[in-house]
């Protein structure tokens, strides 16, 4: 009965741990889902700024947008 028991309890921790493990394995995949996010709009924001500064300090913009566009961006702020 001893033995019958304790493999039983083995048996019931094994499962336990796989269930532990699939619920870490998700956090873990919903963890690096986010920061792959976060890294993809970061280098979309970067790569766009770098542009933005380049067409603003450019001599290809009229005087007119330039001014136009740091109004924009004063009220946005």
């Amino acid at each position: 009965m001893y033995v019958v028991k304790r493999d039983i309890l083995r048996r019931q921790d094994i499962v336990e741990d796989v269930q532990q493990l699939k619920v870490v394995g998700s956090t873990v995949l919903a963890v690096g889902q986010a920061l792959a996010m976060v890294v993809v709009e970061l280098t979309f924001v970067f790569s766009t700024q770098r542009k933005t500064n380049y067409l603003i300090c450019s001599n290809k913009i009229h005087q007119h947008m330039m001014f136009t566009q740091y109004n924009t961006m004063a009220m946005n702020e």
